[in-house]
């Protein structure tokens, strides 16, 4: 349950770092200054996008209780 609340803080961050890049400097944000020169907005994106299915996948297997095998 940690690694969840940890990995749904870091996409959180993630989400707010990045709207806060659009609105203090439009320029970068529609800029080629991604992952590997790419343009930022699909960058930030995959890697919000990335985050946010980790979290849900961790989410659910915290809900898999183990089987004691007879």
């Amino acid at each position: 349950m940690t690694v969840v609340a940890g990995m749904a803080v870091a996409t959180v961050a993630a989400v707010l770092w990045g709207l806060q890049v659009r609105f203090d400097d439009p320029a970068v944000f529609r800029g080629d200054h991604g992952i590997l020169a790419s343009p930022f907005v699909v960058s930030w994106l995959a890697v919000t996008l990335a985050l946010a299915t980790s979290t849900g996948v961790a989410a659910l297997t915290t809900h898999r209780w183990p089987v004691a095998r007879p």
